[in-house]
């Protein structure tokens, strides 16, 4: 960082531990967003100790940013425990943008309160340079402190030493630490550190907390995750906003009508449940304290931010799982045994489909083999009594389907919802749980008819053929005579043929066919 006429203070940034923090101002930096900015503010203490030299603003008052504010970002290594520490400055509960500032000296009280993002590492005498210039009003310098530029680099030179202990330890220990260069050389330095008690007892934070996830009507659980360095006990609260209330509106009004939100104060169980047939993006704003429970029914929570760590927490609600069957047209064979033969549907010029049900009106249906999409063709749309829609699907190719036994399933997915909750906007797509699997068998190959008939039939004496396939054992097969004499039977079970021939039938024409589940047929013909 270049100040013009006071020199370049170089910063070790904590992409580690604060990793959101440490990329959103570098990309700033990298815009030359700060190029021209300067220190508005350099802060003393009521007894004259040095505090704080803050910059980044564009208006130059405070007031200003780049009009992109993002969240608090805490982590228990990083405190206000001396000068030189980089951290963000904001005016509410996670509404960081661009400026930033400078401690002189430990200032405990901002700890888990402002963002530290970076350890000043060189131009200490800069620093202190700019917090001894004179100021007027709203500690704001009597001439400007003109930031030239900030760059980011890789430093080979600087690092920082990061100490910490368990909370209760005391007692002292000699630090060595070894610098070495990339030719080989190398230097040390000792130094004794002595630990004593914190007599900071610091406020409690929020972990991070990913999107919540949930589908139509089911109620979804999850414990807030906070930290107090401490291990003091910690208290919970939680409120149906997805956002601030504008300013002046009462914050009961903002509450989303769809959506309850309960979290027990002490163990920060959170249950959200939505109304039945919400679907889409909703919001929870949900906090933690050192101080007591609150009344989150009477409590405004815009007043209660520097007491609260506070965090908006986005909630998608996907659709419900839809269900799946094969249309009764596409079931060849014995309808609704789920067996059937793309061959036949091929012959018949007719297509293999599936129906699901269940859609939300604008989900986009897809079906999918073994987790893999199928390609597929949407046929038409029609609502059901229950307000959700049928959705007709054709397989596009349907010999993707080997024979034998498949599982399909059915999703729906609404795509590009628009998230708007706290400082996080963009969209989602919202994908609902697989459908109960559909159990399909495809049977494209007809019965093996293995049995021979006798040639001879005579007069006045019965006649008998076991017609008998491969796949009869299994009970799968039906015989039918499809041209018979007169008086000639056949068991479509067992595909017994029985007749008693007369003086008068002459060589008669036999055809017997053999049917399986999947509707594949064969016949045979004998004299």
């Amino acid at each position: 960082m270049s100040v013009d006429g006071f020199g370049d203070m170089v910063f070790q940034l904590f992409g580690d531990l604060a990793p959101g923090t440490t990329e959103r101002i570098s990309r700033l930096a990298a815009e030359g967003f700060y190029d021209g900015l300067t220190f508005h503010r350099v802060a003393s203490f009521g007894d004259g100790r040095p505090f704080v030299i803050q910059g980044g603003d564009p208006r130059g008052d405070g007031t200003g940013g780049s009009g992109v504010e993002f969240d608090d970002e805490f982590h228990p290594l990083l405190m206000h425990t001396s000068s030189g520490v980089l951290s963000m400055a904001k005016s509410l509960d996670d509404t960081n943008d661009s400026q930033f500032f400078i401690t002189a000296g430990p200032t405990r009280f901002l700890d888990f309160n402002h963002s530290i993002f970076g350890f000043l590492v060189e131009g200490d005498d800069v620093r202190e340079a700019i917090q001894s210039v004179p100021v007027g009003a709203g500690d704001r310098p009597i001439e400007d402190v003109v930031i030239s530029s900030i760059t980011r680099f890789d430093d080979a030179e600087n690092a920082v030493l990061r100490l910490s202990a368990p909370e209760g330890t005391a007692g002292e220990a000699d630090v060595t630490v070894t610098a070495r260069s990339a030719g080989g050389e190398q230097t040390r330095q000792t130094f004794h550190v002595s630990i004593a008690p914190d007599g900071e007892d610091s406020f409690p934070f929020l972990g991070a907390i990913d999107p919540i996830q949930t589908s139509a009507g089911q109620p979804v659980s999850f414990d807030i995750p906070a930290i107090d360095v401490e291990g003091d006990a910690v208290y919970y609260g939680g409120w149906n906003l997805a956002r601030w209330p504008a300013p002046g509106q009462d914050w009961r009004s903002a509450r989303q009508p769809d959506l309850e939100i309960a979290v027990h104060p002490t163990t920060g169980r959170a249950t959200i449940r939505p109304a039945n047939g919400v679907v889409g993006v909703r919001g929870v704003l949900v906090g933690v304290n050192a101080f007591s429970e609150v009344d989150e029914e009477q409590t405004d929570p815009r007043g209660l931010s520097g007491f609260w760590d506070l965090q908006f927490v986005p909630v998608f609600i996907a659709p419900p799982s839809p269900s799946l069957a094969l249309a009764a047209a596409s079931d060849t064979g014995r309808e609704g045994d789920g067996i059937t033969s793309v061959r036949r549907l091929e012959e018949e010029g007719q297509s293999l489909r599936l129906v699901v049900r269940g859609v939300i009106q604008g989900a986009e249906v897809t079906l999918q083999l073994d987790g893999v999409e199928l390609p597929q063709t949407e046929l038409g749309r029609a609502q059901d009594d229950d307000g959700t829609w049928r959705v007709t699907i054709r397989l596009d190719d349907p010999r993707r389907l080997a024979e034998g036994r498949h599982e399909l399933t059915a999703v729906q997915t609404l795509r590009e919802q628009p998230v708007e909750v706290g400082n996080r906007s963009g969209t989602v797509d919202l994908v609902s749980e697989p459908s109960e699997p559909l159990a399909l068998v495809i049977d494209n190959t007809p019965p093996d008819i293995t049995s021979e008939p006798s040639p001879i039939a005579l007069p006045g004496r019965p006649y008998r053929y076991d017609v008998q396939t491969a796949e009869e054992a299994e009970g799968t097969v039906t015989y039918r005579l499809v041209r018979s004499p007169a008086g000639m039977v056949i068991d479509p079970a067992s595909g017994v043929v029985t007749w008693v021939a007369g003086v008068g039938d002459a060589d008669p024409s036999v055809a017997v066919r053999a049917t399986d589940l999947a509707g594949n047929a064969v016949d045979q013909v004998f004299d």
